[in-house]
């Protein structure tokens, strides 16, 4: 069950950086600025945006204070969904152009 747990956080990171990079383009600010603004290394959001990295909730706060927008803009698409079958208490959602996906299942 590890497995598919693995991969959804892999998705997780992955869609976060996607997020930051479609936030940080509408910004118009490059890495380096974003770095400046948030008090982050660039390397640091290089990573993140690259899905390599899944951040601490102080850097989001602190990526959406430098992009201008809400945490919430970063966290866009992805969400929890309980599940109660089969002993897995739940699945990573996210959803992209009005669609939902199962992300995978954590195990117990």
């Amino acid at each position: 069950m590890g497995r598919p747990h693995t991969q959804a956080i892999f998705d997780l990171k992955r869609r976060f950086g996607d997020n930051l990079i479609l936030l940080r383009d509408r910004g118009g600010l490059s890495r380096g600025e974003t770095a400046v603004r948030s008090g982050l290394h660039t390397t640091q959001i290089g990573l993140l945006e690259r899905g390599l990295r899944l951040p601490r909730l102080d850097t989001i706060i602190r990526l959406a204070g430098a992009l201008e927008v809400a945490p919430c803009d970063l966290l866009s698409g992805m969400s929890w969904r309980l599940e109660t079958y089969q002993g897995n208490p739940g699945t990573y959602v996210w959803s992209q152009a009005g669609e939902s996906t199962v992300a995978g299942q954590r195990g117990a």
